[in-house]
């Protein structure tokens, strides 16, 4: 939970979180202009075939709002280079234990 309130915070606090069954828990962005900003951040980011729903809600975006958000490419870069959302998330987790 201390990452989804470090995260949402982080994105000037848009989103909320919804419980699910057992240890689920929901991130959830439901206005435009936060999903704009969540696809401004991750845009380009994506080196697996989860770019291709990503794509799919860019389309969605621009039929649903009349956007022209180009599509997101897979990002091709060499791997222990650009690694930044595990080592975001990992860092913000272990530094929030006190842990190096």
């Amino acid at each position: 939970m201390g990452m989804y309130t470090y995260l949402q915070s982080a994105l000037g606090n848009i989103g909320r979180f919804q419980k699910g069954n057992g240890n689920v828990v929901r991130f959830i962005v439901g206005d435009i202009e936060g999903i704009k900003l969540i696809i401004r951040l991750i845009h380009g980011k994506l080196r697996t075939p989860k770019n291709i729903r990503f794509n799919q809600l860019i389309d969605f975006m621009n039929n649903k709002y009349n956007l022209s958000i180009p599509q997101s490419d897979l990002d091709m870069s060499y791997m222990l280079s650009n690694s930044w959302f595990t080592g975001f998330v990992e860092g913000e987790f272990n530094k929030r234990r006190g842990w190096k």
